[in-house]
C-alpha cells in the first residue's frame, strides 16, 4: 500500500478531470455513469483502445464497490452501497480512483489480492486472466465475494503500472475501513 494514494484523491490543476461520481452505487447507476463516461471520452477524442480500457476499469472499480462495499448507514439496514469513482487525464495517461467502505472482515483478503496483483508482472496478469476466464483455475472462493476474481484482474490487465491501494480505519464508521484504489491506463 502506498500513502501516495491518499495524496492523489483529486486531480491537480495541470490535469483534466473527465468524470467524477460520489453517492449510491448500483448496477443501474454503473450503467448510466458508464454511458456518461463513454460520451465524455468520445467528446475528448480519446483513442478508442485506451477509452475501452478506461471504461472497463471504471466499470470494475464501480462493481467492486457494489460487491465488497459496506453501507454508509447502519449495518443492519440493507441499503445500496455508497462510494466514489473519479477519472482524470494527465497528458496521455488516464487515472482512475475509487473509494468505498469495506468491513474489517473483508479487508485482509481484498488487501492480499490487491498486493498479489501489484507483485505480478504484466505477462503473469494476462496469463492468470486467461486461466480465470476459461475457468481452469476457478474456485468458488477465488475472491472474497466468491466470484472468479476477474474484476481486479481486468483492472490490473488494463493498468500501465501496478495498482495502488490504501486501507484506512474510519473511526466514525463502526470499525469499517475505507478502501481507495488508484490505477493508471495509458
Amino acid at each position: 500500500m502506498s500513502s501516495n494514494v491518499a495524496q492523489r484523491m483529486m486531480p491537480e490543476s495541470s490535469e483534466r478531470e473527465i468524470f467524477s461520481y460520489s453517492g449510491a452505487v448500483s448496477a443501474g447507476i454503473v450503467g448510466a455513469t458508464g454511458e456518461t463516461l463513454r460520451a465524455r471520452l468520445a467528446a475528448l477524442n480519446a483513442d478508442s483502445h485506451r477509452a475501452r480500457k478506461v471504461f472497463s476499469s471504471f466499470v470494475e472499480l464501480a462493481y467492486n464497490i457494489i460487491h465488497h462495499g459496506e453501507p454508509e448507514g447502519a449495518r443492519d439496514v440493507k441499503i445500496v452501497r455508497c462510494g466514489s469513482v473519479a477519472v482524470w487525464q494527465e497528458e496521455q495517461r488516464y487515472h482512475l480512483r475509487s473509494r468505498s467502505l469495506i468491513s474489517a472482515d473483508n479487508a485482509p483478503p481484498i488487501a492480499q489480492r490487491l498486493q498479489t496483483l501489484r507483485d505480478l508482472a504484466p505477462e503473469q496478469i494476462r496469463f492468470e486472466f486467461r486461466l480465470r476466464l476459461t475457468n481452469l483455475q476457478y474456485s468458488s472462493d477465488a475472491s472474497p465475494s466468491g466470484g472468479a476474481g476477474l474484476g481486479l484482474l481486468t483492472i490490473a490487465r488494463n493498468a500501465a503500472e501496478p495498482i495502488d491501494f490504501e486501507l484506512v480505519p474510519v473511526p466514525s464508521h463502526d470499525g469499517r475501513l475505507q478502501l481507495t484504489i488508484h490505477t493508471v491506463v495509458q
